[in-house]
């Protein structure tokens, strides 16, 4: 079984790479890996959170997902 990583930043002149944030409700958001190594944990930002204030939208601490079930945490991928 292959472990899942997720890459921080982004390359110059490209898009962050998008991820997945599950909240404590279950529900995925799409995420920007800001910084930390590829087992984690992370800061992040949720775009779509951007009309909140800073401290709402960007996240620091983030573990990646060990399993399906994982919340406060980056998956790769949505899993359904």
């Amino acid at each position: 079984m292959v472990t899942p990583t997720v890459q921080s930043g982004k390359q110059v002149g490209e898009c962050y790479r998008t991820y997945f944030y599950r909240d404590v409700r279950g529900r995925y958001w799409p995420c920007q890996v800001l910084s930390g190594p590829a087992g984690g944990p992370f800061t992040i930002r949720i775009p779509s959170w951007l009309h909140l204030a800073a401290s709402e939208h960007t996240r620091t601490g983030v573990v990646l997902a060990t399993s399906k079930a994982s919340t406060n945490a980056v998956h790769p991928r949505v899993r359904t």
